[in-house]
């Protein structure tokens, strides 16, 4: 899974970068098998409220499709929770429905 980024006009110490990027990749790790790329944007916004940061993550599948997320927080942060939070559910449900659909095939000759 490659992991990119950005902070775009903020000013955030190295030690919160670096802890961010250790939370993303932790948080996104256990999906690592399905994702091929994820982009995470962190800027002020002028769709959050006033002072508010906000957060996007574009995940590209290894199957082709896309997923974006987006959260606003106080802090970089808490906005990016609220996008992760997005995100991992809606990588939680496609896990789901791939698994009901294998349910229904039935099972295939390695018997899963």
């Amino acid at each position: 899974m490659q992991l990119r980024i950005q902070f775009r006009h903020l000013e955030i110490s190295q030690e919160a970068k670096n802890a961010i990027e250790r939370g993303v990749r932790l948080d996104l790790g256990r999906y690592s098998a399905i994702i091929a790329e994820a982009r995470v944007a962190l800027s002020p916004s002028r769709r959050c409220d006033f002072g508010e940061k906000q957060s996007r993550i574009r995940i590209r599948l290894r199957n082709g499709e896309a997923l974006l997320g987006e959260g606003c927080g106080a802090d970089p942060k808490e906005a990016l929770d609220a996008a992760m939070w997005r995100i991992e559910h809606r990588l939680a449900r496609r896990r789901l429905a791939q698994s009901d659909d294998r349910r229904a095939i039935g099972p295939t000759i390695a018997g899963y």
